[in-house]
């Protein structure tokens, strides 16, 4: 079987098998234009947009520009953007996105054992990172480290009882 996963939607070369899962954002911000392309060769192909995927929550920060982060928290921005446990006010961590992608993951690979099927999964950088960390049993230090670049496809193998 394989799973891959990318953090863009326009970029994937998939076949009918796969059944792409998620853009990681509200359905109003899906590109739209990006996903009928998509579609448009791969007409069998069903879309589920999952919420639980959606980019970290970065509270009162939200919705700005990095420069305006940093700026307001000089020294402390990598702590929040990277850290497991360091978040902003009315924000979340990575402990928090944790909770809900692990919660998806289970719900995906029960999917793939029932309909012994293929997915692919699109989201943000935070998900990504942390769907690397349950497929690959990384420690919260692991996951921490992790640099996930746009564009980057990553493919998984998983074979079920």
């Amino acid at each position: 079987m394989k799973y891959l996963f990318k953090n863009i939607i326009g970029e994937f070369v998939f076949d009918e098998k796969f059944k792409l899962v998620d853009k990681g954002k509200d359905l109003q911000e899906v590109p739209k234009d990006k996903l009928v392309e998509v579609l448009k060769q791969h007409k069998n192909t069903k879309v589920i947009i999952d919420h639980r995927l959606r980019d970290k929550n970065y509270g009162v920060f939200s919705g700005h520009e990095k420069k305006v982060f940093k700026d307001y928290l000089p020294g402390k921005y990598l702590e929040i953007h990277r850290g497991y446990h360091t978040k902003v006010q009315k924000g979340e961590n990575l402990h928090d996105v944790s909770k809900r992608v692990f919660n998806f993951m289970n719900d995906v690979l029960n999917f793939m054992k029932k309909e012994n099927g293929n997915v692919v999964i699109c989201a943000h950088n935070s998900s990504l990172k942390l769907i690397r960390a349950y497929l690959e049993d990384l420690d919260k230090k692991e996951t921490m480290l992790i640099e996930q670049s746009p564009n980057v496809v990553k493919e998984y193998g998983l074979k079920f009882d």
